[in-house]
Formats: structure tokens, sequence, C-alpha cells
């Protein structure tokens, strides 16, 4: 018996990929309650592939069904009497063997609390984990480099910045890692935020890395950082300040003699901050005594890239991640439920508000005709626009080695009869050739 969905193809119906069951039946009677049976059911249909189709999935799935029944619970009876769920040998029938679609709702709701529920238990586990570690608890100096350099800001930090801060500061000052995530939208001063934390872990003695995703972005928070700081920044240097630090720049592109000079600033000491990229996660950086990570855009790391860098500190280093990515309370508690989470929801004075905008240009073509007399209007206000564009699929890869350089080099035809010339082939031979004519 077939099923599937019926369609019209050169004036004939037809199944496109249609499922199947062989039905076992000795007359036409049973072979007609067995149809009645099998149409009037919900299937379900499981996810398949290549290699195995969902028919053979579902026969996997029969034979090992009534082992289910045998299940243990983790949930308490209790428990699932008060949220009214269904007990889990009960929930794996009906999700599988379904009689209604209520079965399905009812199984599902059970499944995907479970699946909720392991996933909040492991992270609480993880979170309880960490605060049995040990760290250096790093508590601010009075009169240090973060006196001297909150002096010299020619602004107030908003009452948002002020509330972070004071919670960083708090989880500093303990002898556990802190977990944190920094959130706030472009402009609201994160950077800010992370770099007065940093400098709290100068102070005390330690070192601080800040981990940016891209060449681009680590330069800009080393320009960025450094103009701020000022002579703060050039600490150890002719004209620096006496209570400053170094602020260094690691990223893969750095010549030799720039990448030897940071490690060995790193190694001694005698860098305070470094600003870098995935080349610090590199097994030849090594910190004399790392004691903050600062992880930003952190969605686009995983987690084994952070624990690599935090493993470079002699005790666990207290780790704040930073996202511009609203991220609603409930997907938060969900996948970064062993942070902490402060947000920033304040803009600084004087600056704009960041607008965003579709525009759809498929439905309506004269918008991104304005979308572009907006970047040119920007370009002669003196400011500057980037366009972000998918890599192409079709794009061939471009060929190597002496395949390419035969390719990129065309021919050599004469000027008066188009042949091609004895030199083709051999630059050396075109200073004996003679051109025809």
């Amino acid at each position: 018996m077939f099923a599937g969905k019926a369609s019209v193809f050169n004036r004939k119906m037809q199944l496109a990929h249609p499922t199947y069951q062989l039905l076992d039946a000795s007359d036409a009677d049973e072979a007609t309650e067995a149809v009645d049976a099998f149409a009037g059911r919900l299937l379900p249909i499981y996810p398949a592939c290549k290699q195995l189709d969902s028919w053979r999935i579902a026969k996997a799935v029969d034979a090992v069904l009534p082992l289910a029944q045998d299940a243990v619970d983790p949930l308490p009876a209790s428990l699932r009497a008060g949220r009214g769920f269904t007990p889990l040998p009960e929930a794996l029938l009906k999700v599988h063997r379904p009689q209604t679609k209520a079965d399905v709702e009812d199984a599902r709701a059970r499944l995907k609390w479970d699946e909720a529920f392991v996933l909040q238990v492991a992270l609480a586990r993880r979170r309880y984990a960490d605060t049995q570690l040990p760290a250096a608890a790093r508590r601010p100096v009075a009169d240090g480099l973060l006196d001297a350099f909150d002096a010299k800001l020619p602004f107030t930090l908003t009452e948002g910045q002020e509330k972070v801060s004071k919670e960083i500061f708090g989880d500093l000052a303990t002898e556990h890692p802190m977990h944190r995530l920094l959130q706030g939208e472009v402009g609201s001063g994160k950077t800010m935020v992370a770099l007065r934390a940093m400098l709290t872990v100068v102070d005390a003695g330690g070192q601080a890395a800040m981990l940016a995703p891209t060449e681009v972005l680590a330069q800009q928070h080393h320009r960025s950082i450094t103009e701020m700081m000022g002579e703060l920044a050039e600490g150890g240097m002719l004209g620096g300040s006496d209570r400053g630090t170094k602020v260094v720049l690691l990223t893969g592109s750095m010549g030799m003699a720039a990448r030897r000079q940071a490690l060995l600033d790193l190694v001694t000491g005698e860098a305070g901050i470094v600003i870098g990229t995935h080349a610090l996660i590199e097994d030849k950086v090594q910190f004399h005594d790392l004691g903050l990570v600062v992880v930003d855009e952190q969605h686009r790391f995983g987690v084994e890239q952070r624990d690599a860098l935090r493993s470079k500190g002699k005790q666990p280093p207290h780790l704040l991640v930073m996202t511009a990515t609203p991220i609603p309370r409930t997907v938060a508690m969900t996948v970064f439920g062993d942070l902490e989470t402060s947000v920033l929801d304040q803009l600084p004075a004087g600056r704009s508000p960041i607008a965003s905008h579709v525009v759809p240009a498929k439905d309506k073509p004269h918008f991104l005709a304005r979308a572009w007399e907006r970047v040119a209007e920007e370009v002669e206000n003196g400011h500057q626009a980037y366009v972000v564009c998918p890599a192409s699929a079709t794009t061939r890869r471009r060929p190597r080695g002496k395949r390419a350089r035969r390719r990129r080099r065309p021919p050599m035809r004469t000027p008066r009869s188009g042949r091609r010339s004895p030199c083709w082939r051999s630059p050396t031979s075109c200073a004996r050739a003679r051109w025809p004519g």
C-alpha cells in the first residue's frame, strides 16, 4: 500500500516519493481492514537521509518501542502531577504511535520539557562547578590606573555603565572566577565598561586579554582603547605615565618582529592588556598572569575557544563576554544559563540611537535606489559606509600552480599575420625569434 501526495504530470496522476507498507492479509476482507486502519491512522514521518529512508527508521522504532515501556521516569511523581505531565513511557508511546492529535501534543510537551530541564540541569551543574574553582581576587586599587583613567575622562559615565561596572567589580573581588554576559546595543558603551574592568585587573597585578572575531575589529579595539587611555597606554615607554601599562595587539597577519615583541611583552608581564584574534589561542602565546578574558561578539566563538584562552592562566581567569545582539531573557537562560547577565539599556548623552531598516528590494526596487542615495549622502558628509555581501555559491575556484600561470598567459600572436609567434611557450626564445614579414 502506497501513501503520498498526489499530483498531475503530463496529464497523468502520480505519487511523488510515496511511503509504502507491506500488509499481511490472507484474504480480501483482512486487506480491506488493514487499509482502512492504515488510512485512518496518524503516522509519524521520521527525518530521512539518502542512506536511510523514513520507513526503515519506522521499522527500527517498531522493534525497540516495546522496550520503551520499561523506561524509568526521572521526574518525581509529585512534579509530574503538579505540571500535568504524561509519564515518560506513555509519552514515548504516544509520540510514535498517536491515536489522536491530542496525544501528539501531550507527548511533545513532555519531551520538550525534558530537553529543557536536562539542559538547565547541565548548565546549573557547570555553574556550580565554576563557583568551586579558585581564582585570584582582583580588587580596585586606590589611586591606581583605573582612578587615573577615570580622572581624565572628558565625559560622565551613564547610570547603566556605573551599575554594570559595580556588578563586574563585585565579581572580580571574589575568589571564584566571574562568568558574566554583557549585553547592549551598538553605541551603548560596552567597550568602556570592559576597559574599566581590564584596568581593575591590571591594577591588581594581573593581565587582561580581549578576544575579537576579526582582525579589523581587533585593530579597531586596539586603536580606540589606546586613544582613550592616552599616555596611560604607554607604560614603560618614553613619555608614558608611571601608572600606565602597555597595550599590545596580536593578530595572525603581524610581521615576525612585531609578533615576537608582543609575545615577549605578554610572557614577561610588560603588557597589561592584549587585544587580538584567534592568534591569542595558539600554543605559543603565554601570559605572565592572565586575570581576565573579555570576548567580544561572543556568538562568533565556541565554548572550546573561550576555554582554550582561559586555560592560559595560572588560575582560572575571570570571564566577561559581550554581545550587541538583543537576547530575550528565556533564550539567555537557555543558551547562557551558566553566565550572569548584565544589560546596558542606555546610550551615552548626545549619541543618536541606532536605526535599522529592512529594504524589500524585490517587491519595491525604488527602496533599494533610495538606500544607495542615503549611502551617497553619508559619504558626502564625510562619513563612511560598508556593504556586507554573501559569497556567491557559483564562484569557481581559481587554479593554482603551473596551470594557473598557463591560463593567465595567453598565446602571443604576430602583429601582422595573427599567427602564433615561435616564442609563445618559451620566453627565452623571443630574443632569437624574428617576426615574419
